[in-house]
């Protein structure tokens, strides 16, 4: 199976989408590979942004923490 896709921006002038770059026929099985490689992480990314996560979330746990207990 194909699928049509725009290399570029795709806008829309009365009922015919536009392309600002080229339209390209690409079969859905690459299609597929190449969004599950732009959206998946390796490991070391995953780590990375729950390591960064986490700590965002302790340090803003920590002012409210404080906060509350200079407050009382």
């Amino acid at each position: 199976m194909e699928i049509l896709t725009c290399d570029g921006f795709i806008s829309q002038s009365g009922g015919t989408p536009q392309c600002s770059g080229s339209w390209q026929v690409v079969q859905v099985a690459e299609f597929a590979a190449q969004y599950r490689e732009a959206f998946t992480m390796s490991s070391q990314e995953f780590s990375y942004l729950a390591g960064t996560f986490v700590t965002w979330f302790v340090l803003a746990f920590g002012v409210r923490l404080i906060r509350r207990m200079f407050n009382t």
